[in-house]
């Protein structure tokens, strides 16, 4: 997170630059999961294997949009794959650097740091590789320590001295530890891990991979030869996999698939690892990962899962259908006053580039319509000032920053009839705010109309104006009474 922030700087603030960092923490990714994966099985993966799960993760539709829309959940994704790496080739000095960058990225990446220092010494003398020296043990708790005295520090000082993202000590531990806290999402947590994007198609190796696991060190009667150097770094990427659900579900206030990204990609590891132990054979292993790569390929362009379609549900956007994620949240509902219950919004449909298409339309629009920014837009019912697509006021550019975003107002419709000046409605379907547009308010008339589209994905917009006053039955009346000249 801080390489995104100090590098936006860097690149002056440039669209292009700022998604080259990004795309740069894509193949850091790809490299560390490669890392990992061979650090687990060894020698026993080959060459078929170790490709296998590099493609599996390269082409997972949630991680390639998540290399390619900022979000800060990235980063903290890639720092906690390096910091387990890290730790089960033993390397303390870079899973210190790896548990500083996470203590200090995000709430979810110090929740993360603690609880995986607590797997992995509970787990250590099961873990492949020599034991780690006094001084050692030391580094890996020295974020801990050093996040734990940053935070004295802001408590003592004031509000100068204020970590990013609310990642404060209190927070941490009140997340983690509060046993009254509601995991109500966790069954939603399950179903976008286990579910999103084709991943069910790795359920039935997972099952196969862990109960060999399990039935080959219950029945065999020699322990030593039935525990492999690869069982230990197993269990600890399967511990790894569940503390990073349990962090997920404690920090979930809405069904987003950037919240459990991380534990996705441990999924996807945890899949890789499992198919390599139930298919021996390279050329039977890499059948069926050509399978499970076309699937997961062709996610990257349509929504054509069928279990994702019947477990989340759909709607129409154009002529293409996407997940309605939102419906985990009993969302959308009815546009209308009641629009400040609506959960989510844009976030809860970036699941897969799918959603360029959507960001490539809203540019359509404000290359058309060229907003004022002083024109207020009933979008959506949230209340943020930006709208969904970043894009600049001057000359309808991509920017990757809110901050640089076309600044248009997003009202209710009651308060745009209100103030009695034009605004536009825009018809957008994962909103459900469709309906609005074919609603003209008393006292308004309709001067324009469009529809932005891409691709098929398409959404319409109408401004509405207020109605010229219309002369009453008496002042018609005088005026027709009136000498002509």
């Amino acid at each position: 997170m801080a390489l995104l922030l100090v590098g936006k700087h860097l690149v002056n603030n440039a669209y292009w630059g700022v998604h080259l960092m990004n795309l740069g923490l894509g193949v850091a990714a790809i490299i560390v999961f490669r890392r990992l994966y061979l650090a687990t099985l060894g020698a026993r993966s080959g060459k078929a294997g170790a490709l296998l799960a590099t493609l599996l993760l390269a082409v997972n539709p949630l991680f390639v949009i998540s290399a390619l829309n900022t979000n800060f959940d990235f980063p903290v994704a890639v720092v906690g794959l390096a910091f387990l790496e890290a730790c089960l080739a033993r390397r303390a000095r870079w899973a210190a650097v790896m548990g500083l960058l996470l203590c200090f990225a995000k709430v979810t990446g110090a929740m993360h740091y603690f609880v995986f220092l607590a797997l992995f010494a509970l787990l250590s003398p099961w873990l492949p590789g020599r034991a780690l020296s006094v001084w050692e043990k030391m580094l890996l708790v020295v974020p801990g320590v050093v996040y734990t005295g940053v935070e004295a520090l802001y408590k003592i000082t004031g509000a100068w001295m204020r970590l990013p993202e609310n990642v404060v000590l209190e927070n941490v531990f009140r997340l983690l530890f509060d046993i009254g806290l509601t995991s109500h999402r966790f069954h939603q947590l399950l179903a976008g891990i286990t579910i999103l994007n084709f991943s069910w198609l790795l359920l039935p190796f997972i099952a196969g991979g862990l109960g060999w696991l399990v039935w080959r060190i219950c029945v065999s009667t020699d322990t030593p030869a039935a525990w492999q150097r690869s069982d230990g770094a197993t269990l600890l990427i399967c511990s790894a996999l569940l503390g990073s659900l349990y962090v997920s579900s404690r920090f979930l206030p809405y069904f987003n698939p950037r919240y459990f990204l991380f534990s996705q990609l441990l999924f996807v590891l945890v899949g890789a690892i499992c198919l390599s132990v139930v298919i021996k054979r390279p050329a039977q292993r890499l059948g069926l990962g050509a399978i499970l790569l076309t699937c997961l390929g062709i996610s990257n362009f349509l929504t054509v899962d069928p279990v994702s379609k019947k477990v989340f549900g759909t709607f129409k956007f154009g002529d293409h259908e996407m997940l309605a994620l939102g419906r985990m949240d009993d969302w959308p509902l009815e546009a209308g006053p009641e629009g400040d219950h609506f959960a989510g919004g844009r976030d809860q449909i970036v699941y897969s580039p799918e959603i360029t298409a959507v960001h490539a339309v809203l540019q359509n629009l404000y290359q058309t319509v060229r907003l004022d920014p002083g024109t207020p837009v009933v979008a959506s019912p949230l209340s943020d000032v930006r709208h969904f697509a970043y894009v600049r006021a001057s000359d309808a550019s991509r920017t990757a920053w809110p901050s640089q975003a076309f600044g248009v107002w997003r009202e209710s419709l009651e308060d745009a009839v209100r103030a009695r000046k034009d605004f536009i409605v825009l018809g957008e379907p994962y909103f459900a705010t469709e309906p609005l547009v074919d609603e003209i308010p008393a006292g308004f008339v309709q001067t324009q109309k469009g529809i932005a589209s891409h691709r098929g994905y398409a959404l319409r917009w109408v401004r509405l104006s207020p109605a010229a006053p219309q002369p009453n039955a008496e002042t018609k009346a005088q005026s027709s009474d009136a000498p002509n000249p």
